[in-house]
C-alpha cells in the first residue's frame, strides 16, 4: 500500500482557514492483493477479532456507574453514509467519503468467496464482548437459493441453521436482486413499490423512503450468489 500525501487547510465554522495541515495521508494506492475480513481467512478475520477484544478490555477497566457492566454494540443503522461522508480514505480501498459497511458486514467488493464464508467470517466474532448486538445485513439474488419457493425456503434455512450453530447472533436478509431496486429508483411514485420494504442494518424501512443517498449505499452493497 502507497500512501499519498499533502497538506490540509483547516477551517472554522465561518469557512475562513485557522491552520494547515502538513502532510496528511489523503489517499492509499493499493498494489496486488491481501487478505480480506469477508472470505473466511483466519489472517484477516483475526484481526477483527483481536480489535474488539482490545477494546472491550480497556473498557472493562474503567468504572462504570452503579457498577455496571460494559459492552459494546457492532452495528450503525444508517450512520454508516454519514459517518463514511465524513471520512478519508482507508487503505483497504475505500475513497473518501464513501459509506462504510453496514453493522459488522465486511466492507463493500471484499466478499470473494460467496454468502457462507462471508457469514463464516462475521460468526467468529465473541457475542459476549458485544451484548448490544452484531448487526449483519446480507442480501441474495433470488435464483442462488433455489428455482422454486420451496427450494428457497429449504436452502434459506439451511444457512440459518449453519450461522447459528457457530454461535453467531443476528442475521438480516434480503432476497431481491440489484436491477429491482434501480427499477424503483428510475420510477419511485409507482404505487407497485409503495410499500416495498428492505432491511438495511437491524431495522426495515420502505425503500422509497430513504434518502437517494441511502438508496444508492444499499444498491453498492453485495448482492450474493451461492458457490
Amino acid at each position: 500500500v502507497k500512501v499519498i500525501r499533502g497538506d490540509v487547510e483547516v477551517k472554522d465554522k465561518q469557512g475562513n482557514v485557522v491552520d494547515v495541515a502538513k502532510n496528511i495521508a489523503l489517499d492509499y494506492e493499493v498494489e496486488g492483493d491481501f487478505p480480506k475480513y469477508g472470505n473466511d481467512d483466519d489472517r484477516a478475520d483475526q484481526i477483527g477479532v483481536d480489535l474488539l477484544e482490545t477494546f472491550i478490555t480497556k473498557i472493562k477497566k474503567r468504572p462504570t456507574y452503579r457498577n455496571s457492566e460494559p459492552t459494546t454494540s457492532i452495528l450503525t443503522i444508517t450512520s454508516n453514509v454519514v459517518y463514511g461522508r465524513a471520512t478519508g480514505a482507508l487503505p483497504d480501498g475505500r475513497k473518501a467519503g464513501e459509506p462504510f459497511s453496514p453493522g459488522a458486514n465486511p466492507s463493500y467488493g471484499a466478499e470473494q468467496n460467496g454468502l457462507i464464508a462471508s457469514l463464516n467470517s462475521t460468526a467468529k466474532i465473541p457475542y459476549e464482548w458485544a451484548l448490544d448486538g452484531i448487526s449483519n445485513t446480507q442480501s441474495i439474488n433470488p435464483d442462488a437459493i433455489g428455482k422454486t419457493e420451496e427450494e428457497r425456503i429449504n436452502n434459506l434455512v439451511h444457512v440459518l441453521d449453519g450461522y447459528f450453530s457457530q454461535g453467531a447472533h443476528h442475521l438480516n436478509v434480503n432476497v431481491f436482486g440489484r436491477e429491482y431496486l434501480e427499477k424503483i429508483m428510475e420510477d419511485p411514485t409507482n404505487p407497485e413499490y409503495a410499500n416495498f420494504t428492505i432491511r438495511v442494518s437491524g431495522y426495515a424501512v420502505k425503500f422509497v423512503d430513504l434518502t437517494r443517498e441511502q438508496q444508492l449505499d444499499v444498491i453498492s452493497r453485495t448482492f450474493h450468489s451461492f458457490r
